[in-house]
């Protein structure tokens, strides 16, 4: 009999005759001395099924290993967490608030640390004052993190505001510039030539803003732009111009040799004075128009190109009407500093990415971040680019690439 239940009951059959009690009572438990738990099963007269073993303790058991060891997951995510923030906190692009920062006329650095009042004018910055290049800690977090790819080819190296064009580093014709007129788009805060001189659109804009500012600050608007994007065929003619009239030592030391001069990008201008009564004047004869520039030009993205004291590097005489626009924080930088873009282009190489980079607060008190990117030799280079600011990717013209950060 009970061997015939037995084969039933593995089999899934219910034993002939015979059906399960219902509404039984539930068993009851009790502790015994020793600390178990004993199972009482209340009566079932003539109960077909045999006794089954209750599994409570095991699944509570094993419920409270899973309980466990969710708890020690959260805690190490938890952890983990934390250490992240901090490492983000303390590697965030232009953040770290015990660097110095540049500064113009003596503001060294966010802590508002001043060095001794040179005199000057406020607006005016001082060549002799000189600011500490500021470091960041290198990114802490994976490239796909805060970071992404931006693929540049060799061509990309000669493109850009920051390239430096000079003796040494020709023009490629390729920079990717907008050039149009300036008879049409500039405003009516200074004078053009003719209606062919023309300027890079975006850096035009900003010369517009920059003469507005000079002829509100001098009440004039006397300025005339005098020369600016020129062909190579155009700077033959220059070149040949100086030749003939004042010979070749005086030709290479004031006029670039064609396809080495910066008039080719579109980003270089010359200034002269022209009033409204037909007077004309050279910068040397008011100076007062050069020194307006040289205090004020960096705030919008210009430099003064060929400075007195620099002609041992740049190899051109001094020329105080001669500006190029570089960009904001560069222009700034440069000023504040004592620098001229050669210079300036050889510093960055010592902020390459990964490593240190260059951060700066200007005088308006806008922060930026820079770093370099080396070309690679193959001739593709994938330049990490931030994924949650502004920038901006210029070839230096020689050996690789500048991003700049709007921080």
């Amino acid at each position: 009999m009970n061997n015939n239940y037995n084969n039933r009951r593995q089999n899934g059959q219910r034993p002939q005759g015979q059906l399960p009690q219902t509404n039984q009572q539930p068993c009851r438990q009790t502790r015994q001395p020793n600390g178990q738990y004993q199972f009482q099963q209340a009566p079932m007269p003539n109960n077909p099924y045999p006794p089954v073993r209750h599994k409570s303790r095991r699944q509570a058991q094993r419920a409270a290993g899973l309980v466990a060891l969710t708890a020690v997951i959260l805690v190490m995510l938890l952890i983990s967490v934390i250490i992240f923030a901090a490492r983000c906190a303390s590697g965030s692009i232009g953040g770290d608030t015990d660097s110095q920062s540049a500064g113009i006329n003596g503001d060294i650095g966010a802590s508002g640390t001043d060095t001794a009042d040179s005199g000057n004018d406020t607006t005016s910055p001082s060549m002799s004052d000189t600011t500490v290049p500021v470091e960041t800690d290198p990114p802490v977090t994976e490239l796909d993190a805060k970071y992404e790819y931006a693929v540049k080819t060799e061509a990309d190296i000669h493109k850009g505001y920051l390239i430096l064009v000079n003796y040494q580093n020709e023009y490629t014709f390729d920079g990717g510039f907008t050039i149009k007129p300036f008879y049409g788009n500039k405003n009516t805060s200074y004078k053009v030539r003719d209606t062919l001189v023309s300027f890079d659109t975006y850096a035009m804009s900003q010369c517009n803003d920059m003469m507005a500012a000079m002829e509100k600050d001098m009440g004039t608007g006397d300025v005339l732009v005098n020369s600016s994007f020129r062909t190579f065929e155009e700077q033959e003619d220059v070149y040949a111009l100086y030749l003939d009239k004042y010979g070749e030592e005086y030709a290479q030391l004031y006029v670039a040799v064609p396809g080495y001069s910066e008039h080719h990008t579109g980003l270089a201008v010359d200034f002269t004075i022209y009033t409204d009564d037909g007077a004309a004047y050279t910068f040397d004869e008011k100076p007062e128009y050069p020194e307006w520039l040289i205090a004020n030009g960096h705030k919008y993205g210009f430099i003064q190109r060929y400075r007195e004291d620099k002609t041992g590097i740049t190899k051109i005489a001094y020329e105080n009407w001669h500006y190029r626009y570089v960009g904001k924080p560069h222009a700034y930088y440069m000023v504040a500093n004592n620098l001229c873009l050669e210079e300036y282009i050889d510093l960055l190489r010592g902020f390459e990415y990964g490593k240190k980079h260059l951060a700066i607060t200007d005088d308006e008190g806008a922060s930026w971040e820079i770093y370099f990117v080396p070309a690679d030799p193959s001739g593709t280079t994938q330049v990490p680019v931030p994924k949650y600011v502004e920038y901006e990717v210029s070839g230096n013209n020689v050996d690789g690439f500048i991003v700049t950060c709007r921080m």
